[in-house]
């Protein structure tokens, strides 16, 4: 597969796509829409979108409204026969960010209020047994604090992860 990262993803025995990976997905088209950068809100995964051998169709639609544009993520397997009813897995709505909208976050003031180091071999660890079997490329945490509502982390993308130059 072009994408062979993708199965080191599971949900019990069974090959997911991220969810970061559909909100790209929604922030691409949107931006393609737009020729601008988006953000992505109102973002609702409905089902997991599981990947089965053979592969999968794809599709991003929006749609606009008077107000906002919607934006939607549907799949159906590759061998499904024409006319077959696509499925939603995701949606939300996109709109074009206006020059100096990004957020400002204080990542001194984070740090300074998430001061319990978590062991990040205990949240692999922990995670295997529920269902959630992180395969090399999705084992990336170095570090990881928490404090009484919120984390931050050091994450790093693994080593033998082709291709990663292509998504900025």
């Amino acid at each position: 597969s072009e994408q062979g990262w993708l199965y080191d993803h599971l949900v019990g025995d069974q090959v997911v796509m991220p969810g970061a990976a559909l909100a790209d997905l929604m922030r691409a088209a949107g931006e393609h829409r737009f020729q601008a950068a988006v953000e992505v809100s109102s973002l609702v995964l409905q089902a997991p979108l599981v990947l089965v051998d053979g592969g999968n169709r794809v599709q991003v639609v929006l749609r606009e409204e008077a107000d906002h544009t919607e934006v939607s993520v549907y799949s159906q397997p590759t061998d499904a026969s024409p006319g077959a009813e696509w499925t939603r897995y995701a949606s939300g709505e996109v709109r074009a960010m206006s020059v100096g909208a990004a957020t400002h976050i204080d990542l001194a003031a984070i740090r300074a209020r998430c001061v319990d180091r978590v062991e990040v071999s205990d949240v692999y660890e922990k995670l295997s047994p529920a269902g959630l079997p992180y395969g090399p490329s999705f084992q990336g945490l170095q570090a990881l604090w928490h404090g009484a509502s919120e984390a931050i982390a050091e994450v790093v993308l693994p080593e033998g992860v082709d291709g990663a130059q292509r998504y900025g």
